[in-house]
């Protein structure tokens, strides 16, 4: 990400897949809609052959809603490349959740952000994959949501509750 040159960003796991048209229809929302810094959509989860297991049909965006969880399937995403000079690159302290703790820094930045009501990708899982690992997960969620609540409670008081909430989920 550091050394691209592109205008867009997008993420895609080597055993995933776009759909064939899902880059051209990103590019020319984003072309068209210069106000807006990220989109996303919803996803198709596939098995390790290839065949559909479920549509995952994400939520509208929320940033309340995000604090309390990641919602937004990272190979959907399409952001600026000017999103890294204004909230930084992926914390690479994280072992996972690295994608919800940009997601929130985005939000907290104030970005605007939309959802695409389409599939624009095939999800695949299987075994191997580091979200199966339900402590690490766990853990590096608990650490960005922290980090996010934190940061909410200081923008918006009226948030504050969600502090409890974040020390509730880490037991």
């Amino acid at each position: 990400i550091k050394h691209s040159d592109s205008k867009y960003i997008s993420f895609l796991d080597g055993d995933d897949l776009y759909l064939p048209e899902t880059l051209k229809l990103q590019t020319k929302f984003m072309e068209k809609h210069p106000d807006v810094y990220m989109i996303y959509g919803d996803s198709m989860i596939i098995d390790h052959s290839g065949n559909m297991r479920a549509i995952y049909h994400a939520p509208e965006y929320d940033p309340v809603l995000l604090a309390h969880r990641n919602y937004i399937p990272t190979g959907s995403v399409m952001i600026r490349r000017e999103v890294f000079d204004l909230v930084g690159f992926f914390d690479e302290g994280l072992k996972a959740a690295e994608d919800y703790d940009m997601w929130c820094r985005i939000a907290m930045k104030g970005l605007k952000v939309v959802h695409i009501p389409r599939i624009l990708y095939c999800y695949r899982r299987h075994s191997s994959q580091i979200t199966n690992n339900k402590e690490i997960m766990r853990i590096c969620e608990y650490r960005v949501k922290k980090r996010w609540a934190r940061k909410l409670k200081k923008k918006a008081p009226i948030y504050a509750s969600l502090m409890d909430f974040v020390r509730y989920i880490g037991k």
